[in-house]
């Protein structure tokens, strides 16, 4: 949730310096660099809204910028990893498909500092979608 607001208020602040230079008042560094963020916040939308349904035929990640199917009969295994990166990370689950490189799912995940109860709150869902994978698996 604090990804959105920060996106979409940065997201105003580059409409506004683009407004601001189209009318002529450009004021120099603040109305340049807030248009630079129009460049950059679908980017950090990609990463914050993502979803994932996962039904009969597998599972299907969506984000804003691309969509992905993983179908069961694809998939080799899922795991629960922790991906850190510059002192922040998340535990988020990983599908790992025969012949192809593994992927994130973009949710569900916590971040790495989340409390003990959100954590398990995130893998009861992991373990859900594990358990929907295996009984596919049985199923063919």
């Amino acid at each position: 949730m604090r990804g959105i607001v920060f996106s979409l208020i940065f997201l105003s602040w580059g409409f506004v310096s683009v407004t601001r230079i189209l009318l002529g008042h450009f004021s120099g560094f603040w109305d340049a660099f807030g248009a630079s963020w129009l460049l950059f916040s679908p980017l950090a939308l990609n990463v914050v809204l993502g979803k994932v349904i996962v039904d009969a035929e597998g599972i299907h990640a969506w984000r804003p910028l691309g969509r992905r199917t993983y179908r069961w009969c694809e998939i080799s295994d899922i795991t629960v990893e922790e991906k850190v990166s510059r002192g922040h990370g998340a535990h988020r689950i990983k599908v790992h498909r025969h012949g192809c490189r593994p992927r994130w799912l973009p949710a569900p995940y916590v971040d790495i500092r989340a409390s003990q109860e959100w954590y398990q709150q995130f893998l009861v869902q992991a373990e859900e979608i594990k358990a929907q994978w295996r009984a596919a698996r049985v199923e063919e």
